[in-house]
């Protein structure tokens, strides 16, 4: 799978994904339910420069040829301005009033996800395997008792009963080589190997 920066000509692949995320909210935005409106707003603002779903903001996935799945991120501190193009689109084509100027949605609000639900509920189908990782790190290990835990393996260990389904298995850990060993620093009576001075040449 090759992961690019998506350009214009993208924008016939990236819509309809971009619809599929939104679900009714896209048709909501034309108010309309054909979703030929939708489909083609989106591809219009993807293929443009200077607003929140345009190609730039956006990284696209090859698989065999083919655009299997695309991923948008930008400066959450450019919102507004980013969003402006879209709304002023919204209110002279559509005379859609329903939009949250500079806004986006909070916890109660009908638009809001978050992205435990987004989890829980997935939507779409799944494109590829996904991948092992450690969060934070293979060293992150709980001391032992310190926080009523007893603990003998290093965190996190991730048992996986169908390791076809990740693209690198190889890294998949079930068990760890760490060994926990009970030693503690002790001092030497012997010289030490440190120079005693600083010599400045």
């Amino acid at each position: 799978m090759l992961i690019r920066k998506a350009n214009s000509s993208d924008s016939k692949f990236i819509a309809p994904l971009v619809i599929q995320a939104m679900e009714d909210m896209a048709k909501e935005f034309t108010q309309s339910d054909d979703l030929d409106k939708a489909l083609d707003l989106f591809t219009h603002f993807i293929s443009q420069k200077g607003n929140q779903y345009s190609y730039e903001n956006t990284l696209i996935a090859i698989e065999n040829g083919e655009v299997a799945g695309a991923i948008s991120g930008y400066d959450g501190g450019k919102l507004k301005e980013f969003r402006k193009p879209f709304l002023d689109f919204l209110k002279m084509n559509f005379d859609y009033k329903e939009i949250p100027e500079g806004e986006t949605p909070v916890i109660g609000d009908p638009l809001y996800v978050s992205i435990t639900q987004e989890m829980q509920d997935p939507v779409g189908i799944p494109q590829g395997k996904y991948w092992i990782t450690r969060i934070p790190t293979t060293l992150t290990i709980l001391q032992d008792k310190s926080t009523g835990l007893e603990v003998t393996q290093p965190l996190p260990i991730f048992p996986e009963a169908e390791p076809e389904n990740c693209e690198n298995p190889e890294e998949l850990e079930t068990e760890t080589v760490f060994k926990l060993d009970d030693v503690q620093l002790s001092a030497s009576d012997r010289e030490t190997t440190l120079p005693k001075s600083i010599i400045k040449p």
